[in-house]
């Protein structure tokens, strides 16, 4: 089974997300690989944030647009045994449980109903409040969302982008 990720900006580098599921607990893992180095498809397509990436090779990844999916390149991020740069756990929470018992079994939570076993889905996120603006800034916990991370980068590119204008 390949690898597959995206391509995000974080603190203004490109970096290679993998999320992956642990079958045994109930936590979430996001996987960030700094990509070291870029090629395009020879066709003037490039490699850019957003775009989905599957593992070919060590640490070469190949790049697709995810609207298109045509090939937009390679990444590298470093050998086969270069090390993720940040490895962040995040507890997934059950889901409203109806009275139902609940479990979490080969990387998803499952509910009991009469016919047996089924998907029951996740719970929802708790909202993580902002650290008040006198905190030291990258002291917030490493605990977030997928969407709070996406929501994070979305801002730094635009702060990034007003700035250059």
């Amino acid at each position: 089974m390949a690898l597959e990720g995206t391509l995000k900006n974080r603190g203004g580098g490109l970096y290679v997300l993998y999320t992956t599921t642990e079958d045994n607990a109930p936590i979430r893992q996001y996987i960030w690989y700094r990509v070291i180095e870029t090629r395009g498809t020879g066709y003037g397509e490039r490699p850019e944030v957003g775009d989905l990436v599957t593992r070919v090779s060590g640490g070469d990844w190949r790049t697709r647009n995810p609207v298109t999916h045509r090939a937009t390149g390679y990444v590298s991020t470093g050998t086969g045994s270069t090390s993720a740069e940040l490895v962040e756990r995040v507890d997934i929470p059950p889901p409203a449980a109806g009275g139902k018992e609940l479990r979490w079994y080969q990387g998803r939570w499952e509910k009991h109903l009469a016919r047996g076993w089924a998907p029951a889905g996740e719970g929802k996120t708790r909202v993580v409040k902002k650290p008040p603006a006198h905190s030291p800034r990258g002291q917030s916990s490493l605990k977030k969302t997928s969407r709070q991370l996406d929501a994070e980068i979305a801002e730094a590119l635009r702060t990034r982008s007003m700035r250059h204008r």
